[in-house]
């Protein structure tokens, strides 16, 4: 398999990686992989923080999650920038900010009678998806209560900085009964999480070659998805080409029906 080796990267070194012969990779595939991390080994050190180094005198204030949650709406975006060398890689590989990309939906567009936003993730964390059991819990695609997985992942530690961007668009009855039978599609809820190489590999092979389905979401794989089968975006690229940056500030996502985005409101615990 292709993963980082133990110990800690020295400041201003590349991040080194051991490669498994045996696993059956693609051999361009872990060439580039290689290499990519050898010219960007520079940025390491910047990575190796919580939040991304801003220039000198220029600041981004960063907002409590809770004060920003009562705001959102279906189809609002969650990022989360991970602390572990796993969520650094794919910041390395894709030149952003965030690891981590999820879609708020509310309740009442799922015919749940509610006010509290849930998040639609696809993630290694396992979590309780509001269909499951109280004692059940699972990893890929599931639907959870926003807040409380917010405070999870900042209690835990896996995120210490998040964010949130706003979609501007028409929510009219076919977005919502597009959303609503795709999300409830339950061959899309019982999907797992892909193996972390897997992640690398489909997202390098659909981006640049060609790839086929895998029956597992990533997080930004999920949310392409979701927004392809309401018709934000269009079919191709396939979903597995997308990074959580295509869906932030510095990423180049073809939005469609006269939709925009904010910029991103950066996070914190409190």
């Amino acid at each position: 398999m292709l993963a980082p080796a133990l110990g800690a990267p020295a400041k201003g070194k590349a991040v080194p990686f051991a490669v498994d012969e045996d696993d059956g990779a693609d051999l361009a595939i872990r060439t580039y992989a290689m290499w990519h991390m050898q010219v960007t080994g520079s940025i390491v050190e910047n990575l190796s923080s919580e939040a991304p180094q801003e220039a000198p005198l220029i600041r981004r204030p960063r907002v409590p999650y809770r004060d920003a949650i009562s705001g959102l709406k279906t189809g609002d975006l969650v990022f989360g920038r991970g602390l572990f060398w796993s969520s650094r890689i794919i910041e390395i590989m894709t030149g952003g900010v965030w690891s981590h990309v999820g879609m708020v939906i509310m309740p009442r567009d799922l015919g749940i009678d509610s006010d509290k936003p849930l998040l639609w993730e696809a993630t290694s964390v396992p979590g309780h998806d509001i269909d499951l059991p109280k004692d059940e819990k699972k990893t890929g695609a599931m639907l959870l209560w926003l807040e409380e997985r917010m405070t999870q992942y900042f209690d835990c530690g896996a995120y210490k900085l998040m964010g949130v961007r706003y979609l501007n668009t028409d929510r009219n009855d076919d977005f919502v009964n597009l959303l609503c039978r795709y999300v409830g599609d339950q061959a899309v809820r019982r999907t797992d999480y892909p193996e972390e190489y897997q992640i690398l590999k489909d997202f390098l092979e659909k981006r640049y070659l060609t790839t086929v389905e895998q029956g597992t979401f990533y997080c930004s794989e999920l949310v392409a998805a979701t927004y392809q089968a309401i018709g934000l975006i269009p079919e191709k690229p396939h979903s597995q080409s997308y990074s959580p940056r295509d869906f932030s500030e510095t990423g180049h996502l073809p939005l469609m029906l006269r939709s925009m985005f904010s910029k991103e409101i950066w996070l914190s615990a409190s």
